[in-house]
């Protein structure tokens, strides 16, 4: 499976050519390190990609070289979803989740863009997961490494702030279900050191939001979130493929998946269906915050789904 990962990701790697994004993100990656970060302080993202791939192109770069840097993060969410899908659910759930995402369009298609959507799905996903086998588990190094992987996740796009809400609920949930009250004073603990964390940030996060005029990116109207989960299925509908049939297929898969996840979570053991609810949770969850936060807020772009990939892929 992670041949199979690596081997769609570097197929035709330089094919399109860089364009204009990627063009900015290898600019900020060769410039000096303070002007690194004012650039990044009047674009729309934090430096953490930016600095990852200043030190990937210290050996020298080429244009595959620099594909790679995002095609490995794709390939890491692969063994990631395996990893979890094994501990939580089992090898079978692990396997099939990997695959899954092995084989995704929009996987493979952000796998071959020098940006940072894929990795903040790897740390995204790894966040949420320490923050589960904390509150389960209890295990200190669970706590710091959910600390640490949160932070460097808000330091590689702002839009890793949607997973707080939800990963402050699964607790809460977690609390309030089992009356471990115990697990309040540690957790809130873990808010503020990331509060404290990300507090240089802020400032220059708020003046991004304040000074933030794109034309491409907006609030999302009803008829964008109708093409939300195929886009994230599916990818785009090829040639002159029916979109009406592109969406029906992908809201028949997802109602069958769901109802398939519930069906087999009921049949399994305590473990099993408590981290099957939790799997549930985050891909609701999670779903829910984005789409509320882009109704709301200028921030509608069909990538910041993509977030969804791993629980999805857990699911499925």
């Amino acid at each position: 499976i992670v041949a199979l990962a690596l081997g769609t990701r570097l197929y035709r790697l330089t094919w399109p050519a860089l364009w204009t994004d990627e063009g900015f993100s290898m600019g900020l990656a060769q410039a000096a390190v303070p002007d690194l970060f004012l650039g990044t302080a009047h674009d729309l993202h934090p430096p953490l990609f930016y600095l990852l791939l200043k030190l990937w192109i210290v050996p020298g770069w080429s244009e595959w070289w620099l594909r790679l840097f995002p095609a490995l993060w794709g390939v890491a969410i692969v063994v990631l979803a395996y990893a979890i899908g094994r501990r939580l659910l089992g090898p079978a759930v692990g396997a099939w989740a990997g695959f899954y995402l092995a084989v995704s369009p929009m996987q493979q298609f952000y796998g071959r863009q020098l940006r940072m959507y894929l990795m903040l799905v790897f740390l995204a996903s790894l966040s949420a997961y320490l923050c589960w086998r904390w509150v389960t588990e209890r295990r200190p190094g669970s706590w710091s490494g959910y600390i640490l992987v949160t932070l460097l996740a808000l330091y590689t796009q702002n839009v890793a702030l949607f997973i707080l809400p939800v990963e402050n609920l699964i607790v809460l949930a977690v609390v309030v279900s089992e009356r471990r009250w115990r697990l309040l004073l540690p957790w809130i603990t873990a808010q503020l050191l990331i509060a404290i964390g990300f507090l240089p940030w802020v400032p220059i996060l708020l003046h991004q939001a304040a000074g933030q005029s794109t034309t491409w990116i907006h609030r999302a109207t009803l008829q964008d979130l109708h093409t939300f989960f195929p886009f994230t299925l599916f990818g785009q509908p090829y040639g002159t493929a029916n979109p009406e049939l592109w969406r029906t297929a992908a809201y028949a898969w997802i109602a069958a998946l769901l109802l398939q996840a519930a069906l087999a979570l009921r049949g399994r053991g305590r473990p099993e269906r408590r981290n099957g609810t939790f799997a549930w949770g985050w891909f609701l969850l999670l779903t829910a915050v984005v789409f509320a936060a882009v109704l709301g807020l200028p921030l509608f772009q069909e990538k910041q789904l993509l977030a969804i990939s791993v629980p999805l892929a857990l699911l499925a």
